[in-house]
């Protein structure tokens, strides 16, 4: 298990990169014309286009607080890791 976590810790960081960087949605105007935009590109749209509150709620929820506690998470586990090396607690 404990060579299993840093490689579920790397596929959950490419996962989340992949999902604030892919289209999320796709909207058709017409036939001919489509939008496909990220997550990014929302946030950066609703910044421009005068919707700062809602871009900066949408930014700390989507993308900030995701990524604290993917850290907080990986520094518990190997910190976790390190004490059980250094023999601090039983297996």
């Amino acid at each position: 298990m404990q060579t299993l976590r840093p490689l579920l810790f790397l596929v959950a960081a490419i996962a989340f990169g992949l999902g604030i960087s892919l289209p999320i949605v796709k909207l058709e105007t017409l036939y001919i014309f489509s939008q496909t935009p990220s997550l990014i590109d929302i946030v950066i749209g609703l910044w421009q286009d005068d919707g700062k509150a809602l871009s900066l709620v949408l930014f700390l929820f989507s993308l900030v607080l995701p990524v604290l506690r993917m850290s907080v998470a990986f520094l518990s586990v190997s910190q976790n890791n390190a004490d059980t090396r250094m023999g601090r607690y039983p297996v």
